[in-house]
Parts: structure tokens; C-alpha cells; sequence
């Protein structure tokens, strides 16, 4: 496996894989994972097995705060802490930058990622009504970098 910065010849990889990890009212189209790539302060990384893309993850940052856009990992890569992994790398290079929070959105109902974000060191701020649809909510979580986990 391999570890490298994502590039624009990228996306459909990613919007492969992020269809696969979320459903198709929440997984980003082509268009928005150009949006986020054309940011000045985005960047993300990927895990490559051979060819196949089986995990990335996508941060912005503005100031002193960095918003988590997404960690998706493919499902039969989960629980083997590729995701850990990535988070880990994208935090020690958000600390270079100055940045000394970060925050992210996770569905109400996705256990196994709330599960994983608080075992990282996020807490919970608050619920965000309609955050994905008008039926789906979202919780939104910070975590202070440089602080141990809880």
C-alpha cells in the first residue's frame, strides 16, 4: 500500500469510492471534489493498493481551523487503521500550519464513524437539523489538536 498527495486525474477514483462509503444523496458529485480540490487551503491523501484507490481523505483549512471533509475508506480496508493512519498524517501537517482545531459533520445515525471520531479525540458540539436532507441531520464535532485523547 501506498500513501500519496491527491491529484485532479484523481476524481473519478474518488468519486468512485465515495459512492461506495456513503449513499448517493450524501456522496459528493465530480463537480463538488473539483470544488474542493481547486480551494488554495485543501489538500488531501490517499491509500493506493496496486491501481485501486481504497482510501482518502480531504481537509480545508482557513486561518487556525481546518474543517475534516471526509474519510472514506473502502469497506473490506475498514477497521485495519488506514482511516487512523490518514487522519494522523493530515493533523501532524494542520499543526505545521498553525492550525489548532479542526471539525467535521458526521451523520446521527453513522455509529461505526461517531464511534471512531470520539475514540480520535472529538467531542461532540451540537446537532445540525437538515444537514444532509431534510429527513437527515448531522452531529457536528471539534477536536483541539496537540491534546491527547480522552
Amino acid at each position: 500500500m501506498r500513501i500519496r498527495k491527491i491529484r485532479v486525474t484523481d476524481i473519478e477514483n474518488l468519486v468512485s469510492l465515495d459512492r461506495s462509503c456513503f449513499s448517493r444523496d450524501i456522496a459528493y458529485s465530480k463537480h463538488t471534489f473539483h470544488s474542493i480540490l481547486s480551494y488554495p487551503n485543501s489538500s488531501g491523501l490517499l491509500v493506493e493498493k496496486g491501481s485501486i484507490v481504497i482510501a482518502f481523505i480531504l481537509v480545508h483549512w482557513t486561518d487556525r481551523t481546518a474543517e475534516m471533509i471526509t474519510i472514506d475508506v473502502s469497506s473490506e480496508f475498514r477497521r485495519k487503521g488506514i482511516g487512523t493512519r490518514l487522519l494522523h498524517l493530515t493533523e501532524g501537517e494542520l499543526q505545521k500550519r498553525g492550525i489548532v482545531s479542526e471539525y467535521l459533520h458526521v451523520s446521527t445515525d453513522n455509529d461505526p464513524a461517531l464511534s471512531f471520531y470520539r475514540k480520535e479525540g472529538f467531542r461532540l458540539q451540537r446537532r445540525v437539523a437538515c444537514y444532509y436532507s431534510p429527513d437527515q441531520d448531522a452531529y457536528l464535532m471539534v477536536k483541539l489538536l496537540g491534546q491527547r485523547k480522552y
